[in-house]
């Protein structure tokens, strides 16, 4: 996929993040974030001129470590909530619709 303009990459990048979490079968929370920040590093350093996708690695992992620790979340619960709404992403609009639109789609 090429994807154009530095918020383009960045909500791209957040909404693969998604994908991958709602695949993977994870054991414990803690497993979560860490490949959250994990995956999130590896796309900063594929894209370390794309100012908007570290901006936007470091509120999403900031947010996913928050959830974790300010509520009794579980791997299920992280999958359910829409990760992104919450996000101070400057175009929520699309990062939402593209996050509502996979929570509704079956993967494979």
């Amino acid at each position: 996929m090429q994807v154009r303009g530095a918020p383009a990459i960045a909500i791209v990048g957040c909404l693969s993040i998604v994908v991958e979490i709602l695949k993977e079968n994870f054991s414990d929370i803690e497993q979560v974030a860490k490949f959250v920040e994990e995956k999130l590093k590896y796309l900063v350093s594929s894209r370390p001129t794309a100012v908007n996708m570290n901006d936007a690695a470091v509120k999403f992992t900031a947010l996913v470590k928050k959830i974790i620790l300010e509520t009794s979340a579980t791997v299920e619960s992280v999958k359910q909530k829409n990760l992104l709404q919450d996000t101070p992403f400057k175009f929520c609009g699309i990062a939402c619709t593209g996050h509502a639109y996979l929570q509704d789609t079956p993967t494979a």
